[in-house]
Parts: structure tokens; sequence; C-alpha cells
């Protein structure tokens, strides 16, 4: 049985290995998308990415304009800036005393020059936003499945998605890419 798993494992290492090959060489423009391991893990509805586009007020009620895409909902919140990605949590406090908010930023050490976010799979579901500071409402926001920090390291990308347990992220080598 030990055997037949270890077969099934390589097998399937190298079918996405061509896979990988294959979808590189017609997809020069686009990032690689590799199947996810377990495939009834369907990305989750309610962990979508949605682009700021001037909805999102930071701790000191300013208008925040690095975060390019956010998720709404989930324990840990993520926002996406240009060269970090935010990992936020809110620590409830006891009745009267004031909640804690919790953050940790992952940056690269060396993010490459060209890398850049791209957001694949929207939804066809969309937010409104009515708030003080957009009266007017920032209307008809779609939310994104998975995120994609192209070239985050050379020929390395970067993959946020979510699935019913939660985020996900995941680096995609291409075979150019030099992992020292």
């Amino acid at each position: 049985m030990k055997n037949l798993l270890k077969r099934s494992q390589l097998n399937m290492a190298f079918c996405l290995y061509l896979g990988m090959i294959f979808s590189y060489s017609l997809t020069a423009q686009n990032a690689f998308m590799p199947e996810d391991y377990y495939p009834n893990e369907k990305p989750s509805q309610e962990r979508q990415f949605y682009p700021n586009q001037g909805q999102l007020l930071n701790t000191a009620g300013d208008i925040e304009e690095n975060v390019l895409y956010y998720n709404v909902s989930g324990t840990a919140r993520l926002f996406l800036m240009e060269e970090a990605v935010a990992f936020t949590s809110i620590l409830p406090a006891k009745q009267g005393d004031p909640d804690t908010l919790l953050r940790v930023d992952m940056k690269p050490y060396k993010l490459e020059s060209n890398a850049h976010l791209e957001a694949y799979y929207p939804s066809s579901d969309h937010l409104n936003f009515y708030f003080p500071h957009c009266s007017l409402g920032i209307t008809n926001i779609h939310g994104y499945d998975r995120m994609v920090y192209e070239n985050y390291f050379e020929g390395i990308d970067l993959h946020i998605t979510s699935n019913k347990l939660g985020g996900k992220m995941f680096f995609v080598v291409h075979p150019e890419a030099d992992v020292s």
C-alpha cells in the first residue's frame, strides 16, 4: 500500500511539473495557476479579495491609500499592498476596555522591481459601500478568489487564496527561477 501511495504521489508531482512547463510556455503574460492539491477545496466566497477604491480608513480615520486589495471576513484579515501583506486580527477585550488590533506584515527581503499584484477569478457578487467619507457610494465592487504577486522573487510568484478552512498562501516556482 505504501509503494502504491508513493508511486501515486510521484505520478502527481511529475504531471504537475509537466503541466507547469506546458502552461508556462503558453501563458507568458499570465500567472501559472496550479491546481489545488485537494481538488474539492473550492475558494471560499466569504474570503474574497476586494479592491480598495477609497472605502478603507486606517486607524487614524484617514483614507487608506496603500492597501490595494483586502478581504472582509475571517478571523485573520489580509491587506495586500504593493510591497507587503498585512495580517490583522482583533483581540476582543473585556467589557469597558478597548479591543486590541494585532498586525503582522510580511515583506520579502528583496522585492523584485518588476513584481506586481494581479487579481484572478472575479466573482459575480459585489459589495456597495456608503460611509460618511464616501456618502455618494462606492458601488459594484467585485471580489476575486485569487491574488497573485507575479514575480515576487525573480521567477517565483506568491499566490493567495482560501478555502472553507481559511486562507492559503503558496509560492509557484517557474522553471527558470534560481531558488538559492
